[in-house]
């Protein structure tokens, strides 16, 4: 049984005019812009309770698997039927018990009359014999059933917790994203600041004859787009802000942007253990639980003499490998990346360290008169990035290692 759940979301523009007074010149009035998002900030623990409470999808498939009723529904059907059932078999055991006083009160010269009876008690014993049959299996036939619908339902509640995991994932990742967005425009921020330094050194330069116009303009250019990409970049993180919104199940006027994420620590890191965690995922997936589930069912036709069902069971079990395959090449390739990541912080970290040092280094030649405020200037922005980008190697690693944990619960993709 398999429920598709699509939401769709429309906004509204809103216009504002203005009416002048009477006699007034009229001036038409600035369109009003969009309503500013009442912004909250989350972590990724709260984006997932978030999902799991509010999210109209996933309350969705919640309240339709817990809304199935089984036991109660087809036990009250097949009692139903078994009550008429025996209604039926007391008639004819009511009809059968007259025709045999009739039969007993016939005379001995109406032996005709005594077959007719005869064989309609016949009749009537081998159709209440046969409803007797079907209520005797009425036990069965519910059993049956009810085990049917049972199935039915753990299906739809797996794919209910596979929906609600995939959408928690798609969240975390969203607000590791907008993280990812929001340091990236503080660099952008850097490097104006830096382009406005050196505009105002190349203005006065122009002044006295050391630098061109055109090279002044090229400067102002470089700004202009610096500035641009950042206004760009400030409405992307405002989007997926509110995107974000929408899966948290917030309304429309809402965004949500990141709190503190944390760092992965270095216990978390050594937990991880390749096979064990492989098996965890194995167990976990839902796509495999699937192909495991239709080989179950495959397995349950089987009849070696049935050409098309051995044919059934020999393709379930390629595809079940196949799932298990993949899962666990994609499985290796989250570890690898998570590692990968790691070594990226360590090294991003001795960069850092080595732009603190030189900063030092400028700082006392700065004081001492030996290079310009422009160049210390420069060496701050330098460790600063350098410093940032330990941040933004530690962003990775931490999304990495939240992609390794989705999927040790079996949430990995083909390619990892």
């Amino acid at each position: 049984m398999k429920k598709t759940m699509i939401a769709a979301l429309l906004g509204a523009v809103l216009c504002v005019s203005a009416v002048m007074p009477a006699g007034a010149a009229q001036q038409p009035e600035p369109a009003a812009g969009p309503a500013a998002l009442t912004v909250r900030e989350m972590g990724l623990r709260g984006v997932a309770a978030a999902v799991e409470k509010n999210n109209p999808t996933v309350q969705a498939l919640r309240k339709t698997a817990a809304g199935i009723d089984t036991a109660s529904a087809v036990s009250a059907q097949f009692a139903q039927q078994g009550v008429m059932l025996g209604a039926q078999i007391a008639m004819y055991q009511s009809l059968i018990g007259g025709l045999e006083q009739a039969m007993e009160a016939a005379g001995k010269d109406q032996a005709d009359l005594k077959a007719v009876y005869q064989a309609h008690i016949a009749l009537l014993t081998a159709q209440s014999a046969g409803l007797e049959q079907v209520r005797d299996g009425l036990p069965a036939q519910e059993q049956a059933a009810v085990s049917q619908i049972e199935d039915a339902v753990y299906q739809l509640e797996k794919q209910a917790d596979y929906v609600a995991d995939q959408i928690t994932q798609g969240a975390q990742t969203l607000l590791l994203t907008i993280r990812s967005l929001q340091y990236t425009g503080e660099q952008l921020d850097r490097q104006l600041a830096a382009v406005d330094r050196s505009m105002a050194v190349l203005e006065v330069q122009q002044q006295i004859g050391m630098a061109g116009a055109l090279q002044v303009e090229t400067a102002r250019r470089q700004r202009d787009n610096l500035a641009m990409n950042a206004d760009m970049l400030d409405g992307q993180i405002e989007t997926l802000g509110n995107s974000l919104a929408l899966l948290c199940g917030m309304d429309a006027a809402s965004a949500v942007l990141p709190a503190a994420l944390g760092k992965v620590s270095e216990a978390e890191l050594r937990a991880m253990d390749l096979e064990k965690d492989l098996a965890a995922a194995r167990k976990s997936s839902f796509i495999v639980w699937q192909k495991r589930d239709a080989l179950r069912q495959a397995q349950n036709t089987y009849d070696k003499d049935i050409e098309s069902t051995v044919h059934a069971v020999q393709a379930a079990e390629a595809a079940l490998d196949a799932a298990q395959e993949e899962l666990r090449a994609g499985f290796t390739t989250l570890f690898r990346t998570v590692q990968d990541k790691k070594t990226a912080v360590q090294a991003a970290r001795t960069a850092a360290e080595q732009a603190a040092r030189t900063l030092h280094t400028s700082e006392v030649k700065y004081r001492q008169g030996m290079i310009s405020r422009l160049a210390y200037q420069q060496a701050q922005d330098e460790a600063a990035s350098a410093a940032q980008a330990v941040e933004t190697a530690e962003l990775e690693l931490l999304t990495a290692y939240q992609q390794y944990q989705w999927g040790r619960q079996g949430l990995v993709s083909a390619a990892g």
